[in-house]
């Protein structure tokens, strides 16, 4: 198979991103990989495989300037690469979901490979998005990290009855160092409680601001309170991009 591999260098583990690399290279014909970056987050490793095919992009031209750079990249390369079969995306970006909605629609197969605790994450996202999934597939770069399920009655007595009055099942995910948490969540709880749930299981450091952490959660923040993001503000974060 003809395949064309983008890498959002800034955005994904050079050893996972380089080490898909090399197994699509032996299992298919990789055209092209653009591997996109600034010139000062470049890790040596891909500056080692730069080749004619191996493409390193260089774009310290602003803010976000990777983002547009690969975006621009992948958009010539479905007008002027007709011969390719499947378009990769190695990123944990949701700025890419625009030009993946566009390559899908103009009926390429599309790979996106993403680090495990995104996955769910993103694919949730794409799905809301009505991707058509016949021509699209999400992968990960990595392994699944170790899961551990947090209950209701393991929470401290001060949130144990927060929760006993108003929880209804449902969960959120997140990442502590490599390991994966899934926590108990109340739709609409206060932010404080919710801060104090985090912090508790340290995965938020007491200085960290709940605010910049909670678009990573797939929540938002509505009269200082936590909730699922709404399909409207999924698609309002889209055309801001």
């Amino acid at each position: 198979m003809n395949i064309h591999i983008f890498i959002d260098a800034e955005n994904v583990p050079t050893a996972k991103a380089i080490e898909a690399y090399e197994l699509m290279n032996k299992e298919h014909n990789v055209y092209r990989c653009d591997v996109v970056a600034k010139e000062s987050t470049l890790s040596a490793a891909y500056r080692k495989r730069s080749s004619k095919k191996f493409r390193i992009q260089n774009c310290d031209f602003g803010k976000n300037s990777a983002d547009l750079w690969l975006t621009v990249c992948i958009a010539k390369a479905l007008y002027e690469e007709p011969h390719i079969e499947l378009f990769v995306i190695f990123s944990n970006d949701r700025d890419f979901v625009p030009i993946i909605k566009f390559a899908v629609e103009k009926k390429k197969q599309v790979l996106l490979l993403v680090v495990y605790s995104q996955y769910r994450f993103i694919n949730d996202y794409l799905t809301k998005m009505k991707i058509d999934r016949d021509f699209l597939t999400v992968g990960t770069l990595d392994e699944e990290p170790a899961l551990e399920v947090i209950t209701v009655n393991q929470l401290p007595p001060s949130l144990r009855v927060y929760y006993r009055k108003r929880y209804k099942g449902n969960t959120v995910f997140a990442m502590r160092g490599e390991k994966f948490v899934e926590l108990p969540f109340i739709n609409g709880m206060g932010l404080g409680k919710f801060t104090q749930l985090m912090r508790y299981y340290k995965i938020w450091g007491k200085s960290a601001k709940a605010t910049n952490r909670i678009h990573e959660l797939s929540l938002s923040i509505r009269d200082n309170c936590v909730w699922y993001q709404s399909e409207d503000e999924i698609m309002a974060s889209v055309d801001d991009n």
